[in-house]
Formats: C-alpha cells, sequence, structure tokens
C-alpha cells in the first residue's frame, strides 16, 4: 500500500482534526484497523490526540516536552519518522 493513497486536507474537510469521524473514515476507506495505521503530524493536541482517541499511534514531530504520554513516537524530524515507520514494516 503505498502510504499516500488517500490525502486529506483539514482545510478542505467538513470535519477537522481531531474529531474522532475524520480517523475513523480513513480506516474504513481503506478497510483498515486501529493496529494497522500510523498518523504523523506536528500539533500534539491535533496530530496526537485525535488518533489516540480512535486506537491509532502517532508519530509526533517536535522538539518540545508532550504534555502527558501518549500512544506512539516522538521524533525531531521527518527522516527520523521515516526510522520508525521502517521499523513496523
Amino acid at each position: 500500500l503505498d502510504p499516500f493513497d488517500l490525502m486529506t486536507f483539514s482545510s478542505e474537510a467538513e470535519i477537522r482534526k481531531p474529531h474522532k469521524s475524520l480517523f475513523l473514515s480513513h480506516m474504513s476507506h481503506f478497510g483498515a484497523d486501529s493496529n494497522q495505521v500510523v498518523y504523523i503530524g506536528d500539533t500534539f493536541s491535533r496530530d496526537v490526540i485525535g488518533p489516540n482517541s480512535v486506537g491509532i499511534k502517532a508519530i509526533w514531530i517536535s522538539d518540545k516536552v508532550a504534555p502527558h504520554p501518549f500512544d506512539g513516537w516522538q521524533v525531531k524530524n521527518l527522516a527520523e519518522a521515516q526510522a520508525v515507520l521502517t521499523t513496523l514494516e
């Protein structure tokens, strides 16, 4: 599966992150379970809380301290995010 088979831009969607239905609709589109999906983003409140609320692990790109523990990984840049993804294959 190409990692970019479906792209949704929150500025164009009727539903905005971190609303659960946005993440659930994408999983449904591919027939995927939350354990088959990883979400990558740089805003904790939208890109970590939202995916985690439906069981999706998140890769948070930031050099800040996380406001609380979360299900996923924290990295400093896209290269580190890619390294995490390769461990999941």
